[in-house]
């Protein structure tokens, strides 16, 4: 929920070196933030 009671999507994009801040993960581990991992440093191959 945002300031003004809506509920919303954000996307956070960091990298592996990203510390998550103890108030995050405690909101993730509740289940009320969805936490996507992707490895953002694939090179694509062009053919």
């Amino acid at each position: 929920m945002n300031r003004d009671n809506q509920k919303g999507i954000v996307i956070l994009i960091v990298d592996d070196r990203t510390q998550i801040s103890k108030k995050l993960q405690e909101e993730i581990d509740k289940g009320k933030i969805k936490l996507e991992k992707k490895n953002l440093n694939k090179k694509k191959i062009r053919l």
